[in-house]
C-alpha cells in the first residue's frame, strides 16, 4: 500500500486483491413468454456477473444485523464504530459509504450519494432478500454509483412474530411483526426496539507505549443507545406503499485518548415511498415517488469538542420521483428510457436552508440472445447548485454464456456523485464544510468467469478482477483541531 501526500500532487493510490469463491446466487431464466403474450424480461447478470443474492430466512440468526450479513460477502467491508446500534457503514470494493446506492423496495435511500446510510437503521429480520451488485447493475435501477448497489426487499408473507433477546452485556432487543389484510389490500407491520449500554472494557496505555506504570483497564462510557424502529408496507393491485421511521438517542464517546463524556446525539429519520409497476404485451412501466426527512440534534454543553458549548440541529429533507419505461421491440431487443427528479434541502438551526434540484435522464437498450447478453446506457446529470454543465455517465456490459456452467462477463461503467450537504456545509461540530467541492466522476472495468455446479461440496467458483479510476474523489482529511475537512483528490485508483 502506497500513499502520496496531498502536498506532493494530491494523488492517493489504494491496492486491494480479492478472490471470490462459492458465492450463493440465484440463477434466473432468460426472457419468457407468458400465456397472455406479455414478455417478461429477466437478464441473467445476477447469475453470472459480480453479484450475489442473499436470502433472509430461518437460517439467519435473529441477532444478526444487516452489517453482519453483508460482511460475509466477498468484496464487502463493514465499518462499525461504538458497538451495537451505533454506526455501521458499507464499503464495496474499496469505495466510501456514499459511493454505494442503497434501495429499499425500489425506493433509493441515498440517490447520487446524498447521504451516508447507517445500516443500523434497517433491521435485517424485516427483509426477504438482498441483491448485492458490485459493478454491473440492471438498467431499471438507474444507478450512477461509483461503487455498487444494495437492493433490498421487505418480507410480504410472514407469520405473526414477537421475540426478545438479551446478551451478557445487558443489551436488550425486542422485535415484532404482524401481517394484516383489508378489502383494499394487504400489508405488514414491523417494530424493533433496542437498549444497549455498550460499556465494554478496553486497555488504555495512556498513549505511552514505553511506560507500563500508567497502563490500566477502563470502561467505555457515554456509549449507550436507545433506538425505536417501525416499518409498515401496504400493497394493492400493483401499488406498493412503504413507511419507515427510526428514532435514536445515543452518547458520543469520542476517542479513547480524548473522551467526550457529555456529548449526546438525537436523530430521527422517516421515509415514505410509493411504487407502482405495470406490464403489457409490448411495454412495461415502473414509477417510484418518495419523501425522506432526517433530523439530527447534537448537544455538547461542556465543549468536549473544544469549540465551546454546542446545541446544533440539522434538518435534511428530500422529495423525489423516478420513472422507467421499457419497450419490447422484439423478443430479444428492449430499449428503455428513464428519468429522476429530486429536490434536496438542508437547514442548520433556524438559518436559511440550503437547497438544490437534481435532474437525471437515461436512455438504454438490452439485447438478450441465446448465449449473449448486452446492454448499453447513457445517463445525464444536472444540478442546480453547480454550473450549467451536464455530466454524462456511459455504461455497457457483455455477458457470454459459454455453457450452462460457464459464464464470462466484461463491463465498463461510469460513475458520478455530487458532494452532499454535509460535505459542503459541515455537520455535528467535527466536520468543516467545503463549499468549493466539485462532483466526483470515475470509470470501472470489471471482468470475470463463473463456473457453476463444480461438485457436490463446492457449488460455485468465481474469479474476477476490476480496475477503477476516479477524479475529484472527496476524502475527509483531519486537521490539528480534531476536525475533518473534505477535499477533492485529483486522482484515485483501486484494483482488486
Amino acid at each position: 500500500m502506497r500513499y502520496i501526500p496531498i502536498v506532493e500532487g494530491r494523488i492517493f493510490i489504494f491496492w486491494m486483491t480479492s478472490l471470490i469463491w462459492a458465492e450463493d446466487s440465484t440463477a434466473s431464466d432468460s426472457d419468457t413468454l407468458e400465456s397472455d403474450g406479455t414478455i417478461i424480461v429477466e437478464d441473467q447478470a445476477s447469475e453470472s456477473s459480480a453479484s450475489t443474492t442473499i436470502s433472509i430466512d430461518n437460517t439467519v440468526p435473529v441477532t444478526d444485523s444487516l452489517g453482519n450479513i453483508l460482511q460475509r460477502q466477498s468484496g464487502v467491508f463493514i465499518r462499525e464504530m461504538g458497538g451495537m446500534g451505533t454506526t455501521s457503514t458499507l464499503s464495496i470494493r474499496g469505495t466510501s459509504t456514499r459511493q454505494n446506492l442503497m434501495i429499499l423496495n425500489g425506493i433509493p435511500l441515498n440517490p447520487d450519494g446524498v447521504s451516508s446510510i447507517n445500516l443500523q437503521d434497517i433491521p435485517a429480520q424485516m427483509l426477504n432478500n438482498i441483491m448485492l451488485y458490485r459493478s454491473h447493475t440492471p438498467l431499471m435501477l438507474m444507478s450512477s454509483a461509483m461503487g455498487g448497489v444494495i437492493d433490498m426487499n421487505v418480507k410480504t408473507e410472514a407469520s405473526t412474530m414477537l421475540r426478545s433477546t438479551i446478551d451478557s452485556w445487558k443489551n436488550i432487543r425486542l422485535q415484532g411483526h404482524t401481517p394484516f389484510s383489508t378489502a383494499f389490500g394487504y400489508g405488514n407491520v414491523f417494530v424493533s426496539g433496542l437498549q444497549a449500554q455498550n460499556s465494554y472494557p478496553y486497555f488504555d496505555n495512556r498513549n505511552t507505549a514505553f511506560n507500563a506504570e500508567d497502563d490500566t483497564w477502563r470502561t467505555r462510557n457515554n456509549n449507550d443507545v436507545n433506538q425505536l424502529q417501525g416499518l409498515a408496507t401496504w400493497s394493492m393491485n400493483g401499488l406498493d406503499v412503504l413507511h419507515s421511521q427510526v428514532h435514536r438517542e445515543q452518547g458520543i464517546p469520542g476517542h479513547i485518548i480524548i473522551p467526550t463524556p457529555d456529548i449526546r446525539l438525537q436523530s430521527t429519520r422517516q421515509l415514505t415511498g410509493i411504487h407502482s409497476a405495470e406490464s403489457k404485451e409490448r411495454w412495461s412501466h415502473d414509477s417510484t415517488a418518495w419523501w425522506n426527512t432526517q433530523s439530527e440534534t447534537l448537544q455538547d454543553p461542556l465543549g468536549n469538542l473544544g469549540q465551546g458549548a454546542i446545541n446544533q440541529q440539522w434538518m435534511f429533507r428530500m422529495i423525489g420521483g423516478k420513472t422507467f419505461h421499457r419497450w419490447v421491440i422484439t423478443e430479444k431487443w428492449f430499449p428503455s428510457t428513464g428519468m429522476v427528479m429530486r429536490h434536496d434541502q438542508a437547514q442548520l438551526n433556524n438559518d436559511s436552508p440550503y437547497t438544490r434540484w437534481a435532474l437525471n435522464g437515461q436512455i438504454g437498450s438490452e439485447l438478450l440472445l441465446e448465449q449473449l447478453e448486452w446492454n448499453l446506457s447513457l445517463q445525464s446529470h444536472w444540478l442546480s447548485n453547480q454550473s450549467s454543465q451536464v455530466n454524462w455517465v456511459p455504461k455497457t456490459s457483455v455477458l457470454w454464456h459459454a455453457s450452462n456452467q460457464d459464464h464470462i462477463w466484461l463491463s465498463a461503467v461510469g460513475g458520478f456523485r455530487p458532494p452532499d450537504f454535509t460535505e459542503l456545509y459541515g455537520n455535528r461540530g467535527a466536520i468543516v464544510g467545503n463549499p468549493s467541492l466539485i462532483p466526483e466522476d470515475g470509470r470501472t472495468i470489471d471482468t470475470g468467469w463463473t463456473h457453476n455446479n463444480l461438485s457436490h461440496w463446492l457449488n460455485r467458483i468465481q474469479l474476477g478482477g476490476y480496475w477503477r479510476e476516479s477524479k475529484n474523489e472527496i476524502i475527509f482529511v483531519q486537521n490539528a483541531q480534531r476536525q475533518s475537512i473534505p477535499l477533492n483528490f485529483e486522482a484515485t485508483r483501486t484494483m482488486g
